[in-house]
């Protein structure tokens, strides 16, 4: 059989040995971009067991891009506002794909462990006035402080899917969606931006012989929705 060679380019590259802070250091400028109106993506993907829920939300004093980004966008927020030109808020929503179906984590987990008939369907919409993608019916937060943030997050965290297989104690189950929607006003002129930042930790991808072979039912479809839809995504890339 013969191979083809392919080139690949990165803006950057990190190993093993590589910090939290110096990851945070060459993504923290997608902070003031979603600031400035822009719409922003940022996402882990790799297979079970590779670091991606590590380098999105840490562990103990190592945290990861998620509360360096809170800490940076209520830094930025504070400079603009000290110049008494601009005004800025910040409003969050957090949820999961599980199963192909999503289930909003900022209800304390209610929603999904009610049935498919008196769950609030949510819908994937888009603006036709900013161009933003959001999801209707989603529990919409306002952020007013780092802490408060911090706290958010980590609520919604407690409702996610996760079980422990055979390649990682603690594997997500789901595609987790942060998205923070960032106002900014400029006082003097009255013109509003609208921005967005969009943290996506995807669950792994697995092979089940690997993973858990001993796997029951449940396991198998969640193995199968992760595979299908992270295929979905590489086509669409």
């Amino acid at each position: 059989m013969a191979y083809t060679e392919k080139e690949f380019v990165f803006d950057a590259c990190f190993g093993p040995e590589s910090t939290q802070p110096s990851i945070f250091e060459d993504t923290k400028m997608l902070v003031q971009s979603g600031i400035d109106g822009f719409n922003v993506c940022i996402f882990a993907y790799g297979q079970t067991g590779s670091g991606k829920t590590y380098t999105v939300s840490g562990e103990g004093d190592k945290i990861g891009i998620v509360p360096r980004s809170f800490m940076e966008m209520f830094s930025l927020k504070a400079k603009m506002e000290q110049t008494k030109h601009f005004s800025v808020t910040f409003e969050c929503y957090m949820v999961e794909l599980y199963l192909d179906k999503l289930n909003d984590l900022l209800t304390g987990g209610k929603e999904a462990n009610q049935s498919t008939h008196n769950r609030t369907k949510l819908d994937i919409r888009e603006d036709p006035a900013s161009g933003l993608v959001y999801i209707s019916n989603a529990r919409v937060k306002t952020l007013g402080s780092v802490e408060e943030a911090l706290d958010t997050f980590n609520t919604g965290l407690k409702s996610r899917k996760v079980e422990s297989t055979q390649m990682n104690d603690m594997s997500s189950r789901s595609h987790l969606v942060l998205g923070v929607v960032i106002h900014t006003k400029n006082l003097k002129t009255g013109e509003v931006s609208r921005g967005k930042i969009s943290f996506v930790d995807l669950a792994g991808s697995e092979r089940l012989s690997k993973s858990n072979p001993n796997t029951n039912v449940e396991r198998l479809r969640e193995s199968n929705a992760i595979n299908l839809s992270l295929k979905s995504l590489g086509d669409v890339i």
